[in-house]
């Protein structure tokens, strides 16, 4: 299965990293993008891997400190993360 972020996810993941890079820097910015990027890479092999969110077709990972919610789309063979919330965050 492919991998595909939605533009939602992708902004998220510029926020991120602008975020980390203004209050941090760089360094840590990429590092963590790239943890979150790398932590999505399982759902190729294990699909079903994320937590159901309440018995719907849309899906949870836990990577760190954040949350990539994702549904499969069986029929194109792809995985859509729809958005990357931090953990913290009331996203349910």
């Amino acid at each position: 299965m492919k991998i595909i972020f939605s533009n939602k996810a992708n902004n998220t993941l510029v926020d991120i990293f602008e975020y980390i890079a203004t209050e941090y820097n760089m360094e840590s910015a990429e590092r963590i993008v790239n943890e979150i990027i790398d932590g999505t890479i399982i759902l190729e092999q294990f699909p079903k891997i994320g937590r159901i969110f309440k018995g719907e077709n849309i899906r949870f990972l836990m990577i760190g400190k954040y949350v990539a919610v994702y549904y499969i789309d069986i029929k194109n063979d792809h995985i859509i993360i729809t958005e990357i919330y931090t953990a913290g965050q009331n996203w349910r």
